[in-house]
């Protein structure tokens, strides 16, 4: 049967229509779904993207979607688009070393 992964390393082993998992988890009181597929499973995206499922971001070998459950807007944070670095040392005047660096 088709699979699917679903959440975090699981894999579902036969393909369900989305519709009975999205109204149970609304039902639960979820408020947002993420949803990581594979490269190799990418044919299930077509499947997602009928239920309202949207790309949040991708990686090399994964995509991940997601689906805002609850009334109103999607409070769901973007995907970091830059990356900022710091960094700082301390130096020991006493002997002239380095005693952290970041």
């Amino acid at each position: 049967p088709d699979c699917v992964l679903c959440g975090r390393s699981r894999i579902v082993t036969c393909f369900v229509p989305f519709a009975d998992s999205l109204e149970r988890w609304r039902g639960e009181g979820r408020v947002a779904v993420w949803l990581r597929v594979p490269i190799l499973q990418s044919r299930f995206i077509a499947a997602a993207a009928a239920e309202g499922f949207t790309f949040h971001h991708a990686e090399k070998d994964c995509s991940t979607l997601a689906l805002w459950l609850a009334q109103g807007q999607s409070r769901l944070p973007p995907r970091a688009t830059h990356q900022v670095g710091v960094a700082g040392a301390v130096l020991d005047e006493a002997n002239g070393k380095v005693l952290v660096v970041q």
